[in-house]
């Protein structure tokens, strides 16, 4: 019986993790505020290898706040070490373990808890203007800098508050979805990432990773593809848009096509 059940839990659970999209997503917005307007103030960090770090302050037009502590990497769609625990619910016993198809400190086994840490502790004092090291005495981290979380704090309270009203409000913050190349003559994987802010696209990765695994923003050596990653990560920016080029590899250009319908159909 304990086994036909640890088993419905990590179905639930898996079934959970990829059947609401065709690719892996976290949307940090849960609530549903779909009758009320909901703003932001966002501070990122942007660090090596694909990862991004954000503190995002969530605010409502009847006054309620969220505060959340958080980091994406958009380079690696699997990491060791991050992972979702399946636990036991009578024993708090983790008794499996699921690949979540993206990375995040959230799921991951060094900073988890204190990324569940700085939220709760957040929300509890409920901070309106900028904080000193004095006001995290109580905050328990074992990983994180409190002094990386008080400036990354600040540099969000100080932010103006933006509606989330951008093109793509409506769909989750952060996804990543990749394409077998096609192409005999370029064996390998091209991959697309991207992070949203109050709806818009904050920023995009578009990576190739050859048959070997290398991935050719860390190689270097093809400077056609590097040219064309660059030049469509900058024009999606820039325009807020994914305009597809056609000069651009046919399969980077199915899979930014796929990326945009996505999007597009959370409208």
């Amino acid at each position: 019986m304990k086994k036909r059940y640890y088993l419905l839990i990590a179905t639930i659970l898996l079934f959970g993790c990829f059947a609401i999209y065709k690719y892996q997503n976290v949307n940090a917005d849960s609530k549903d505020l779909s009758n009320h307007k909901t703003y932001t103030q966002s501070a990122y960090d942007i660090k090596e290898d694909g990862w991004i770090y954000y503190f995002k302050i969530y605010s409502t037009d009847y006054n309620e706040t969220q505060y959340e502590f958080n980091g994406y990497n958009l380079k690696y769609s699997d990491m060791d070490g991050y992972v979702i625990e399946v636990k036991d619910s009578s024993t708090n016993e983790v008794i499996d373990t699921i690949k979540p198809g993206y990375v995040s400190l959230i799921n991951s086994k060094e900073y988890k808890d204190d990324i569940k840490n700085i939220s709760s502790y957040f929300n509890e004092n409920g901070f309106k203007k900028e904080i000193s090291l004095e006001d995290l005495n109580d905050l328990t981290l074992k990983k994180l800098d409190k002094e990386y979380i008080k400036e990354l704090f600040n540099q969000a309270i100080n932010k103006e508050k933006e509606e989330v009203d951008g093109k793509y409000a409506k769909a989750p913050v952060f996804g990543i979805k990749s394409k077998v190349s096609t192409d005999k003559n370029l064996e390998g994987t091209w991959q697309v990432a991207y992070l949203l802010d109050h709806g818009d696209i904050y920023k995009i990765n578009i990576e190739f990773i050859d048959k070997k695994g290398n991935y050719v923003s860390d190689t270097k050596t093809n400077e056609d593809i590097i040219n064309q990653i660059n030049s469509e990560e900058n024009n999606i920016i820039n325009d807020q848009n994914i305009k597809l080029n056609n000069n651009i590899n046919n399969d980077l250009k199915e899979l930014l096509t796929e990326l945009k319908n996505d999007l597009e159909s959370y409208n």
